[in-house]
């Protein structure tokens, strides 16, 4: 089982235990969204492939499996439950399945790039740009956010 099938199962019992002994933590619709800027680093060689305007990364700090959007989507992109990872070049943790490589896109990214020179770059944790959402800057990188860590479902380019 994966690492990351583990802390969803972590956070699960922790929610199960806390709403058994009236802790609240809060109802998920109706609390406000919120927006992170997650620019860690500068994206250096960009994306997944060339021409890749943005892409997400299966692990954190990328250089893992990815998945790259050649166009500016200036408006929503929801991302398919089919989309899948791939790498380039050699996968640093032995095998390709290892970085990520033929595994969904869909709630299962854990950083992303922006390789635009002009755009921000934003991944909403729900389809049609809603819920929480992490953005970058141009020419910037980042790890998810707790929240939007294995939770992404669309992503867009914007303030173009």
């Amino acid at each position: 089982m994966k690492q990351r099938n583990f802390r969803r199962m972590a956070a699960a019992a922790v929610t199960f235990a806390l709403a058994g002994t009236g802790v609240g933590l809060g109802a998920g619709s109706a609390s406000a969204a919120t927006s992170y800027h997650i620019s860690g680093w500068t994206t250096g060689s960009g994306c997944i492939g060339t021409g890749d305007f943005y892409c997400l990364w299966y692990f954190t700090g990328k250089g893992t499996g990815g998945y790259g959007w050649a166009g500016k989507a200036t408006s929503t992109y929801n991302i398919p439950e089919t989309t899948k990872f791939t790498i380039s070049g050699s996968c640093p943790l032995g095998s390709g399945s290892a970085c990520g490589e033929g595994d969904y896109v869909y709630n299962d990214a854990e950083s992303m790039s922006n390789a635009t020179s002009d755009c921000n770059v934003t991944v909403w944790e729900d389809y049609n740009n809603a819920g929480d959402a992490d953005w970058l800057s141009p020419v910037q990188a980042g790890n998810l956010t707790a929240t939007l860590s294995d939770h992404d479902e669309s992503i867009d380019a914007n303030s173009c």
